[in-house]
């Protein structure tokens, strides 16, 4: 057993790069990948390596690096990190960002394929988020949008968004029945108003008064305020 092999085997049990020669004879360091016989995943914070993951039976002499730490693939097979993505096409294989890619037939989240999703017309929002000509998309999971043209975030927050289009309004990708679009006014990541209704996500908060609604102290207590009274979330409630 040579000493890449043995060396190879420790790195797989320590998780450690200790005094592994890697730039002998055959061997070639690209980006974020060593090159070999076996091919090996690896990052290189502060000159120290260590093995994330394990790439076997790569065709050496085609192999690409798309994405730094997600996708990679040969003439034969494209990889998410140490897995081969069934059925994907390596000649028109691309990514997008670190989630995203797409070939001829598919786009897809973290190497999966998102189900129904259009890879001409596909476009990212964001690194989680996207869009095509007949849907909208977090992640793998697709929802109705009305208007996919103009669909674009209004507020953005890691849970819930808003987003709008010139049809509707929508809150974590839920159509807001009824709201109005044009003067739709995001007040933190609970609440919103337009100009005949306050809302807590996608309800409508009855009997509140969207020209005096606003927040009422801290924004993590989901409360707010107007001329009728206070509310919790999209319940009523008394003043304090």
């Amino acid at each position: 057993m040579n000493r890449w092999v043995l060396c190879f085997v420790f790195l797989l049990a320590a998780g450690l790069m200790l005094g592994c020669a890697v730039d002998g004879p055959g061997y070639q360091k690209k980006t974020s990948f060593l090159t070999g016989d076996t091919y090996v995943f690896v990052e290189t914070p502060g000159g120290s390596q260590y093995v994330e993951y394990p790439l076997k039976d790569i065709d050496v002499k085609s192999f690409q690096i798309l994405s730094k730490y997600t996708y990679a693939k040969d003439q034969f097979h494209v990889y998410y990190k140490e897995t081969v993505i069934q059925g994907a096409d390596p000649a028109s294989f691309t990514t997008m960002l670190d989630n995203h890619a797409r070939d001829n037939a598919h786009v897809y989240f973290q190497g999966e394929v998102i189900p129904g999703a259009d890879p001409k017309s596909f476009t990212l929002l964001d690194n989680e988020w996207g869009k095509d000509s007949h849907a909208g998309y977090y992640q793998l999971v697709s929802f109705k949008i009305c208007d996919p043209a103009t669909f674009a975030f209004i507020g953005k927050y890691d849970d819930p968004s808003w987003e709008s289009d010139s049809q509707c309004v929508y809150s974590d990708g839920k159509i807001i029945p009824n709201a109005d679009p044009a003067s739709f006014t995001v007040l933190n990541d609970a609440f919103g108003k337009d100009k005949t209704h306050a809302y807590y996500s996608e309800k409508i908060i009855r009997g509140a008064d969207p020209e005096t609604f606003s927040i009422k102290g801290d924004p993590s207590l989901l409360t707010a305020q107007d001329k009728n009274g206070c509310y919790f979330m999209d319940i009523s409630q008394g003043c304090k």
